[in-house]
């Protein structure tokens, strides 16, 4: 039964779940199974919209009344800070993660909020959220599980989820860094100056998205929220914890960038260095020949210009010259 929900879901921007105490789970396809659903005071839900227009959020507002200026926030695809408000019977959450779906880029900043009140969920998402998936899987088997303990315990589990994925596009950052940084000491190519710049822009885009999560999520960790169970006030403060540790590490792997880009410039100055030397050995080397050629192409009569064997004897004179500078450079250990 679940399998063939999971596969009609990716046809679906609409997502829905209903749980009532002592009754099965059941998925809701629209906006009319959701308002049938609501009628019941002991329902639980959770409902999530890919990619909504202003009419599919009019209509939600018109089943679960929440704050219009936090829908606005919801509609809009711009970048806004994240943060938790607090209103008389919801909280809202504009948060980030930073890993698409499985088959997409690692890392993708992508915006999700939600409305938690005490007996539903709603998560609004443009883009998919590799989280989201890993959700929805999980309700195939355990849904019922999940929910029943609360829709903030659901709402919970989203976030843990969303910082978790900040360690593990930190760990594909980790592994890509230790190829260049091999690559800086080998290899001096314009690839590794391309991909650090890169990768540095990436690393403070997560560090400052952690830390303004870190921050919007505090009062939750405190307990301040009036539809958020002070018992789970300890689970978000090992999220905040983990925020915390993932700023260290994106700063660890910021000096690591730093390093590798040291690397790419020393040896940038190294190489630049050995090709000065031998273009000045060569000039050195090339200096009394040139002025050899220059006296004696005066049209002057002086030995031996006026002998027959004169432009041989030139030549030998400045191959002798050449050599001779070339083998004292050798030996002095400029060559």
């Amino acid at each position: 039964m679940f399998d063939d929900i999971l596969e009609r879901m990716e046809l679906w921007m609409f997502t829905a779940f209903a749980h009532v105490p002592h009754k099965p789970l059941r998925q809701l396809h629209s906006f009319e199974d959701l308002e049938e659903a609501w009628k019941d005071p002991h329902v639980r839900v959770w409902v999530d919209i890919e990619g909504p227009t202003e009419e599919d959020l009019k209509r939600l507002d018109m089943i679960v009344d929440v704050d219009d200026s936090s829908l606005e926030s919801s509609l809009s695809i711009e970048e806004e800070h994240p943060r938790v408000d607090e209103f008389a019977d919801h909280i809202f959450l504009l948060l980030y993660g930073v890993l698409a779906p499985e088959n997409q880029t690692k890392f993708a900043p992508r915006k999700l909020t939600a409305f938690c009140g005490k007996r539903y969920l709603i998560t609004i998402q443009h883009e998919r959220h590799r989280t989201i998936d890993k959700v929805r899987q999980r309700f195939a088997s355990h849904g019922v599980h999940i929910i029943s303990r609360g829709v903030d315990f659901l709402l919970y589990a989203i976030i843990d989820g969303i910082v978790d994925n900040y360690s593990v596009a930190l760990t594909e950052f980790e592994e890509k860094l230790e190829g260049l940084e091999e690559e800086s000491l080998e290899n001096a190519s314009d690839h590794v100056f391309t991909e650090t710049a890169k990768f540095r822009r990436q690393l403070l885009e997560l560090r400052r998205l952690a830390l303004a999560q870190r921050e919007a999520i505090r009062p939750l960790a405190r307990g301040e929220c009036d539809y958020v169970a002070p018992t789970l006030g300890r689970r978000f403060s090992h999220v905040s914890d983990h925020l915390t540790r993932v700023v260290e590490l994106a700063d660890t792997l910021r000096e690591v960038l730093g390093a590798i880009r040291e690397n790419y410039q020393s040896l940038m100055a190294r190489r630049t260095n050995e090709i000065m030397r031998t273009l000045t050995i060569l000039s050195t080397m090339l200096l009394p020949m040139s002025l050899i050629a220059s006296i004696y192409g005066m049209n002057l009569k002086t030995f031996p210009t006026d002998g027959p064997y004169a432009f041989w004897i030139v030549i030998g004179t400045m191959v002798v010259i050449g050599l001779s500078m070339g083998l004292y450079f050798r030996n002095r250990r400029w060559l």
